[in-house]
């Protein structure tokens, strides 16, 4: 017999004295065991195998196939960090399941209900900074699986959904431009600039040293240069950087950070998150030259 016409045509019928028998199509009735103790008929949930168990004591096994178990292949955010209330979406892909469904991160997440098996979400941060992690689970409905992502709520730096201007992108660290140091101190340097490439300068922020800083350029005859510090490369967008994070177009650059806490005038920075510091120049620019310096004072803005 096959597991099929067992699942699909098998009834149970109570006479007295608890004697039940098991039909099926084309094939004789046959007198279920009466024991108090096992199972006449039973399904094995995790294998499908049927297991039917007769008066005379025989004992006969169908064996289908089991489903394979649901495997959820990428869940995900389009950026590491945003700032408040700023928007971003999760994506996934799975095989094997039937339906997924949204727990933790977000009240509008976790309130979406039962959701497709391969999807992108749209969502928005919250006003409140801090890591965000989300709970995806799939289900095939015998069995199912959950994965986690994390995203970063950040109000400095930021950088979520942004795009740089220009696709040349030419990174360094922080030690390697400035001799050396690691950030925030600093010997003074030149570093070149151009309108058809960004300049990102990595860096891990710290307070061990001072709280609070800045970073500065001399002023100089030709063109113009804008700075931004953001935790992706190449970010300009002032809606996707946090506040005091961007100086547009000026001949002489002047960027205030703080690691941790708030400011009203400087870039506040999570402590331990990796930032770049994004350099690019003007048109009237061209390839242009600039002297940085780097400094550190006890007092927050």
């Amino acid at each position: 017999m096959t597991r099929s016409s067992i699942i699909g045509l098998l009834s149970l019928i109570a006479v007295p004295a608890c004697a039940q028998n098991l039909i099926l199509d084309s094939v004789p009735a046959i007198q279920l065991s009466t024991s108090s103790t096992q199972s006449a008929v039973q399904i094995d949930p995790a294998t499908g195998n049927v297991t039917v168990r007769s008066q005379v004591g025989n004992l006969t096994s169908c064996t289908g196939s089991a489903p394979s178990p649901p495997v959820i292949n990428t869940f995900q955010p389009n950026v590491s960090s945003v700032t408040p209330n700023s928007p971003f979406s999760l994506s996934w892909t799975s095989t094997n399941a039937t339906s997924c469904s949204p727990s933790l991160g977000t009240t509008t997440w976790g309130g979406l209900g039962t959701l497709p098996t391969n999807g992108t979400q749209p969502l928005t941060a919250p006003a409140s900074t801090g890591n965000i992690t989300f709970r995806l689970t799939c289900t095939n409905g015998t069995s199912s699986v959950s994965r986690d992502t994390t995203i970063e709520v950040s109000s400095g730096g930021g950088g979520g959904n942004c795009t740089p201007p220009v696709p040349t992108i030419n990174e360094a660290t922080w030690s390697g431009i400035f001799n050396g140091q690691p950030f925030p101190l600093n010997n003074p340097t030149t570093i070149n600039i151009s309108s058809g490439a960004i300049e990102a300068i990595s860096f891990v922020a710290s307070g061990s040293i001072q709280p609070f800083g800045f970073f500065t350029s001399q002023g100089a005859a030709l063109g113009n240069v804008r700075a931004s510090i953001s935790t992706v490369r190449g970010c300009f967008t002032a809606a996707s950087l946090g506040s005091n994070c961007l100086q547009d177009f000026q001949n002489q650059v002047g960027l205030s950070w703080q690691a941790g806490g708030s400011s009203a005038v400087a870039c506040v920075l999570n402590v331990g998150t990796t930032y770049y510091l994004n350099l690019q120049g003007d048109a009237a620019c061209g390839n242009c030259t600039r002297e940085f310096d780097s400094q550190v004072q006890p007092d927050g803005g």
